[in-house]
């Protein structure tokens, strides 16, 4: 009976330093979660700048992933080890809600850089019939047609929002590229 008694004790006093160990483990991981996102959210704060400045972003897909993977390595390293049963399961979660809580803001960029890249096909297309106007009025044989500036601007696009694409399924201009056309062919 006491071996009974002094077994129970032992676990309970066990499940104690357990639970204290648990909670040490989540603070020191929320604690690294914390400054990772605030540091991280400072990048990504300097490129929402420039896009509202209507500035596209050179190579925007890359500088994205590397801000999520970047802080993705640091808590990774800078969080303990999870030793503990139930630890593993709670770092796991960290790491999906920090790559969450970057991807939504760097998203929304993505999609301002989309319209912007939008536009910006919008006014090439424009431009090159335009000129390919002015040259068949001046007799120039040698003009670009539509058909060409279309396929120009399409790939243009196609290029430059690759670029811009984060390596995340959540990721596609596919709809912008339908839109793009449609604006192409209303002009």
């Amino acid at each position: 009976m006491m071996k009974l008694f002094l077994l129970t004790i032992y676990l309970l006093i066990l499940n104690v330093n357990a639970n204290s160990d648990l909670k040490s483990y989540i603070s020191q991981c929320d604690s690294a979660f914390c400054r990772i996102v605030d540091e991280s959210l400072g990048k990504v704060v300097e490129l929402r700048k420039i896009i509202d400045t209507g500035s596209i972003i050179p190579l925007y897909g890359q500088k994205a992933d590397e801000i999520c993977n970047s802080a993705i390595e640091r808590f990774s390293a800078e969080s303990p080890i999870p030793e503990i049963k139930g630890c593993e399961a709670i770092f796991d979660k960290k790491i999906e809600d920090l790559e969450k809580v970057l991807d939504a803001p760097l998203h929304v960029i993505y999609l301002k850089q989309l319209g912007l890249l939008r536009d910006k096909a919008l006014k090439t297309f424009k431009s090159l019939i335009n000129n390919s106007k002015l040259a068949d009025n001046a007799g120039n044989t040698e003009s670009s047609n539509e058909y060409e500036a279309v396929i120009q601007v399409d790939d243009t696009f196609r290029r430059e929002a690759e670029e811009s694409t984060r390596q995340s399924p959540d990721w596609d201009y596919t709809k912008e590229v339908s839109y793009l056309k449609l604006s192409l062919n209303e002009i």
